[in-house]
């Protein structure tokens, strides 16, 4: 997590363009423009999915400030609790009202925009582990995609990789992979039916589905496969206790 931090930082100050950590499922474009990050839990703002020109100032101070700032010891020293306090020099008459409990709308903070928690993370994981299994529980997947305004849906990798995942029941986690990330469900699937008496449990299934609009650099590094408007890449499939075949 400390390295992803600070590449975020680096890559964002170096090159700027659009953020997302790939632990994160894109439920609809992202927001135009440029300059814009989230509100994130206890009072703080993250870098995890943003947008910035290169060379902003913001990713300047907080690059320049990783040496004092990294705490071995902190999960977040260099990540969310830098970028805010960051935030924080450069608005701080205005950074009481971005991280109010109740932000609906989007606030302005010099050129940047604030955007609300639940613009990118519509289930609440301040309670750790047990807010994850959320987007497990039966029957609860349709109502979400109809009801939810957010752009993406993360996963936190950092609290779910040791969960035990199943993609069924109508869940909010199926219905977003069956939609957003098809290659990955129906491979998902189909490791299911051959082994369902056998497995013991699908560890982790990640992918980030980017809209196409956003790839940006991303086309230099990967050869993208798009499907239905997203670009999706499967990260991980780790099943834990095979079945001999």
């Amino acid at each position: 997590m400390v390295l992803s931090d600070a590449s975020r930082s680096e890559i964002l100050r170096r090159f700027g363009g659009t953020y997302t950590d790939l632990d994160a499922i894109a439920l609809r474009p992202l927001p135009n423009g440029t300059n814009w990050l989230a509100e994130f839990y206890d009072g703080r703002v993250t870098a995890a999915l943003s947008s910035f020109l290169p060379g902003h100032t913001l990713f300047q101070r907080v690059v320049d400030a990783i040496p004092r700032a990294f705490n071995p010891y902190a999960c977040c020293s260099i990540g969310p609790d830098l970028v805010t306090a960051e935030m924080q020099h450069l608005c701080p008459d205005a950074f009481s009202s971005i991280v109010a409990d109740d932000l609906q709308e989007p606030v302005v903070c010099s050129d940047i925009t604030v955007l609300p928690i639940g613009n990118f993370y519509p289930i609440n994981y301040d309670m750790g582990p047990r807010g994850f299994s959320q987007l497990l529980r039966s029957g609860t997947g349709q109502e979400f995609l109809k009801s939810t305004k957010a752009h993406s849906l993360h996963l936190f990798s950092s609290l779910t990789a040791k969960d035990l995942l199943y993609l069924g029941g109508g869940s909010i986690l199926e219905e977003v992979a069956k939609r957003y990330c098809p290659k990955v469900f129906k491979t998902q699937r189909s490791i299911s039916a051959v082994m369902e008496s056998e497995l013991t449990g699908v560890n982790q299934v990640l992918c980030t589905c980017i809209p196409r609009q956003h790839q940006g650099r991303a086309d230099d590094l990967m050869n993208w496969d798009g499907t239905a408007g997203f670009t999706e890449i499967t990260l991980q499939i780790s099943v834990s206790h095979l079945a001999q075949v």
